[in-house]
């Protein structure tokens, strides 16, 4: 069940319904005053793992870290705030509503992309990136897949890095993120073992550049649905 109702107001928004939901986050779509789209992502604060919050802040890491990025390859921060709900206090931030379609349906929809285009999505994704890695301190958006590239139809299709659930820091054996949702198929070796850095990133993205000129995964093994990361990784490197 939604913790916000369709038609309720949060600050000078008003949510008009829920997208999706997990375990601790909520994703609505909300309108200002003047009707404009927006996303509005919900973190329900006693439902969220203690790693995913500033220990000396209080606040959601990842409102923290989206509050830096504006550029134009990324999905744009708005806003944010907090809210009292009846099941406690929740943070949320909100970002620019997009149109269009997910570079995964386009890669699906056509098979692959001719060269041209496909590089030209390449470069502008690598812009993105260059843009967050080259903040201080450097951030990573450590879930670069088809499904987090968005072909905005309001910028004439300039491709958008979205989805910043994972955004974090460097990390070198122990996340500030949940793992179990990543596509291990754009996944770089050295993310079974825990580390995400900027050369990551760069991995995923190469790897969507392959799926976008082939339409094929850099590699295709089906894992049982029960499989731990660790043996996954193990499997691989047989």
């Amino acid at each position: 069940m939604s913790t916000i109702k369709n038609g309720q107001n949060i600050g000078k928004y008003t949510i008009q319904n829920l997208i999706k939901e997990n375990a601790y986050t909520e994703t609505y779509r909300a309108e200002d005053e003047d009707r404009n789209p927006y996303f509005f992502k919900l973190f329900v604060a006693k439902r969220m793992p203690e790693k995913l919050i500033n220990s000396e802040t209080g606040k959601v890491l990842e409102i923290e870290y989206c509050e830096k990025l504006n550029p134009r390859n990324i999905i744009s921060y708005v806003d944010s705030g907090n809210y009292e709900a009846e099941e406690g206090s929740c943070q949320y931030y909100v970002t620019n509503y997009f149109s269009g379609e997910l570079l995964a349906e386009r890669i699906q929809r056509e098979g692959h992309l001719k060269a041209e285009e496909a590089l030209s999505i390449f470069r502008e994704v690598l812009n993105g990136l260059d843009y967050m890695h080259n903040l201080s301190p450097s951030l990573s958006h450590n879930d670069i897949t088809p499904r987090n590239i968005m072909l905005s139809a309001t910028t004439g299709g300039t491709p958008e890095i979205i989805d910043l659930g994972h955004v974090s820091t460097a990390c070198n054996g122990k996340t500030a993120f949940d793992t179990s949702d990543l596509d291990l198929n754009y996944s770089a070796n050295e993310t079974f073992i825990g580390t995400y850095d900027l050369q990551s990133d760069i991995f995923s993205a190469t790897a969507v550049l392959y799926v976008m000129l082939t339409g094929k995964l850099p590699w295709e093994v089906e894992f049982p649905e029960n499989m731990s990361r660790s043996r996954r990784m193990m499997t691989l490197k047989e």
